[in-house]
């Protein structure tokens, strides 16, 4: 009777010191997790400039306010904010999206445009088909003990291999259209 006691005591005595030490890593992230009221954007004219003629003439643009991605059509590019005909957030849940018009600079953290991107997917496809054909030229060599695969014959075709998912990489950037960031903001 004594030793069930105990037990159901300690028990009682771990459970609670988990709920406190669960319910401080939630407060700490629920107030991390706050929005702050960013500083407002500083851009030199040079910057503004660029950043104008990226956007002048597209029909729309991505943003990312916090954590989320809005749409926004129309755009025209003022000194401290975007003006939008339209907006919409990629998600898909129900809460409210709402936007002021025109948009400030300090609330953007990046903006996105439909763009080629060639670099990412020729390097993804060119390492991916060397590391590919460079672990398949190495187990070939231990599977089949007959065939002899020296050193140059294993460099000779995974430099192939990347080549060739380099070439395939880049078509694919080429031929596709993303979103492609022209801005980005400084955490300070």
């Amino acid at each position: 009777m004594v030793n069930r006691w105990r037990f159901r005591s300690a028990c009682g005595v771990y459970t609670g010191v988990l709920n406190a030490f669960v319910t401080g890593i939630l407060l700490v992230q629920a107030v991390s997790a706050m929005p702050s009221t960013p500083a407002p954007v500083r851009l030199d004219s040079t910057e503004l400039a660029r950043l104008r003629a990226r956007l002048e003439d597209r029909r729309d643009v991505r943003v990312r306010i916090d954590r989320d991605y809005f749409e926004l059509t129309q755009p025209v590019f003022l000194d401290t904010a975007i003006a939008y005909r339209r907006a919409w957030s990629d998600r898909l849940d129900d809460r409210d999206t709402t936007l002021t018009n025109p948009l400030p600079l300090a609330r953007i953290s990046s903006i996105q445009v439909r763009g080629k991107n060639v670099w990412q997917p020729m390097l993804g496809g060119g390492l991916s088909l060397g590391v590919s054909v460079l672990a398949s030229t190495l187990l070939n060599g231990l599977v089949n003990s007959n065939d002899d695969v020296d050193a140059s014959t294993v460099a000779r075709l995974t430099l192939i291999g990347i080549g060739v998912g380099a070439v395939v990489g880049a078509a694919d950037g080429a031929l596709r259209t993303r979103w492609v960031t022209i801005y980005r903001r400084e955490e300070r």
